[in-house]
C-alpha cells in the first residue's frame, strides 16, 4: 500500500507537498557572479530587460536510497514527495502532473513504475532536448558528480536519442552506459543520485562550468579544421518556430561582405565547435545554436538577432563568461503565432549592417 500511494502521488492522482532533501557541496562547484550591464545595438528598437535574479542555487550531489525520478528531471522520495531543491528544474510546484504529461502526448501508452537494479546518475531534465541547455544545464553535472566520487560505476539515466547527445556522451566515453527515459515508465532505484545544477538567471554561467566545455568535452570531440570563413551568419531555419521572415534577403547582404550561413543543426557538435572557434565575426538568430559560443576565441563579436516580444538573455551572459564583443538587433516586426515563443519576426538589413558598423566591423 505504501507504494501504490507514493506511485498515486508520482503521478499527480494523489497530491502530496514537496519537500527539500540534502544537498552535500562539492568543492569547486559554486555560482557564477552576478552581471547586469546592458549590451549595445544601432538597431531601430533598443529596450532590453533585465530579468529578476533567481533565488540562490544550492548546487552540489543529493543521493537517496529509495526513491523515483522522471524523465522530466523530478525526483520523487519513497513517499512520493518531491524533492523540489533537487529535482530539475529548480521549482517548488510542478507546472502538470506527470500524468497529465504523458496523456498529453501519448494517450494510448500506460504509466507505470519501472524498477531498476543498478545505482542511477540521474540526469535528467526538461529541457534536456534543447542544445543550449543540454551543454549548459545537463553535461556540468556530470563534472559534480566526478567531482564528487560518484560517477563511476554508475548507469546513467539520461536521454540519448538525439545526436548532439550523442555525440558529447560519447566524447566523454559515458555513451555505453546510459539508461533511456521511457515515456511509459517512472523509474524506480534504490540508489539515486543526482547531482544539482541549473544556471541562475542575473548570473553568468560558473567559471567551471566554462573550464569543464572549452576543456575536457572539446578535447575530446576530436574536432578537425573549420571548413567554414571568419564570418558566419548562423541560421534557425531547421527550427520549427522563431523564424526570420525574409532570411534570404539577409543572408544575401550579409554575403555581400563575406558572411556564410551555416545551419549548426546539421553539422555534429565537433563540427559546430570548430566552426565557432574559428570565427571572429557572428550575427545569429537567438536559439539553441548560440550555446556555441562557448567555444570562441575571446573578443569574437557577436550580433544576436532578436524578435520585439520575446527575451532571452542566456546567449549574451555566456557571451560575456567567455569574453566576447557582444551586440543585439531587435525586429522591427512581429508575426505572432501562439506563444511569444513561436513568433516569426522580421529583421531590418540596415539595423543589422549599423550595428556591425557600431562594433567596428567593416561593411
Amino acid at each position: 500500500m505504501p507504494r501504490l500511494r507514493s506511485t498515486l502521488s508520482i503521478l499527480g492522482i494523489l497530491e502530496r507537498p514537496g519537500r527539500d532533501h540534502h544537498i552535500d557541496a562539492v568543492a569547486g562547484i559554486d555560482e557564477g557572479q552576478l552581471f547586469s550591464v546592458t549590451p549595445r545595438t544601432a538597431g531601430q528598437i533598443s529596450t532590453w530587460k533585465t530579468r529578476p535574479l533567481r533565488a540562490d542555487i544550492a548546487r552540489g550531489m543529493s543521493v537517496i536510497n529509495d526513491g523515483f525520478c522522471t524523465r522530466f528531471g523530478d525526483v520523487y522520495d519513497y513517499d512520493g514527495r518531491r524533492l523540489n531543491n533537487v529535482s530539475h528544474k529548480l521549482r517548488v510546484h510542478r507546472k502538470r502532473s506527470w500524468l497529465k504529461s504523458i496523456t498529453k502526448e501519448r494517450r494510448r501508452w500506460l504509466v507505470k513504475p519501472k524498477a531498476i537494479d543498478v545505482p542511477i546518475l540521474n540526469l535528467t531534465a526538461s529541457t534536456s532536448h534543447m542544445y543550449f541547455h543540454w551543454l549548459l544545464d545537463v553535461l556540468p553535472r556530470i563534472f559534480i558528480a566526478r567531482e564528487a566520487g560518484l560517477e563511476r560505476g554508475r548507469w546513467l539515466y539520461v536521454s540519448s536519442a538525439k545526436s548532439f547527445q550523442r555525440d558529447t556522451l560519447e566524447a566523454l566515453g559515458l555513451l555505453g552506459r546510459t539508461i533511456e527515459p521511457d515515456a511509459s515508465a517512472i523509474i524506480n532505484a534504490h540508489d539515486i543520485a543526482t547531482p544539482v545544477h541549473q544556471i541562475a538567471i542575473g548570473h553568468l554561467p560558473p567559471n567551471w562550468v566554462m573550464d569543464f566545455l572549452r576543456g575536457e568535452l572539446l578535447s575530446n570531440l576530436r574536432t578537425a579544421p573549420s571548413r567554414f570563413g571568419k564570418r558566419l551568419y548562423v541560421s534557425r531555419n531547421d527550427a520549427d518556430r522563431r523564424h526570420i521572415r525574409d532570411e534570404d534577403a539577409l543572408v544575401d547582404a550579409l554575403a555581400a561582405i563575406g558572411f556564410e550561413k551555416i545551419v549548426p543543426g546539421h553539422l555534429s557538435v565537433s563540427e559546430q565547435a570548430a566552426t565557432f572557434a574559428n570565427a571572429e565575426i557572428i550575427v545569429g538568430a537567438h536559439g539553441s545554436s548560440l550555446a556555441n559560443l562557448v567555444f570562441c576565441q575571446p573578443a569574437t563579436k557577436v550580433v544576436e538577432l532578436f524578435s520585439n516580444n520575446y527575451f532571452d538573455e542566456g546567449p549574451y551572459r555566456l557571451a560575456q563568461a567567455v569574453d566576447l564583443d557582444y551586440y543585439y538587433v531587435r525586429a522591427r516586426e512581429v508575426y505572432e503565432k501562439g506563444l511569444p515563443i513561436e513568433s516569426d519576426y522580421a529583421i531590418a538589413v540596415e539595423d543589422v549592417f549599423n550595428t556591425l558598423k557600431l562594433a567596428g566591423v567593416a561593411v
